[in-house]
């Protein structure tokens, strides 16, 4: 039996459903932003996609340190 999903990538499958893209476009869009700093690209998603704030945090969390959850790959 495997292990449940923690962390950020626990939010995936919720973002991926409620937002309509994969969570490797979202993170194409945050590399391609221009903007830096966590709070600036959760308020970027927040003001610029509609994203509520868990949402946000779970993917910028993602973002910054996907080497914190190595068993997660997303896919286009």
């Amino acid at each position: 039996m495997s292990e449940p999903i923690k962390g950020p990538p626990s939010y995936f499958p919720s973002i991926e459903s409620k937002y309509g893209k994969s969570i490797a476009e979202w993170l194409e869009l945050l590399s391609a932003s221009g903007v830096t700093g966590h709070k600036g690209m959760v308020d970027w998603l927040k003001s610029e996609h509609d994203m509520g704030h868990g949402h946000a945090t779970a993917l910028v969390a993602y973002h910054r340190a996907p080497e914190k959850w190595p068993q997660y790959r997303p896919v286009s």
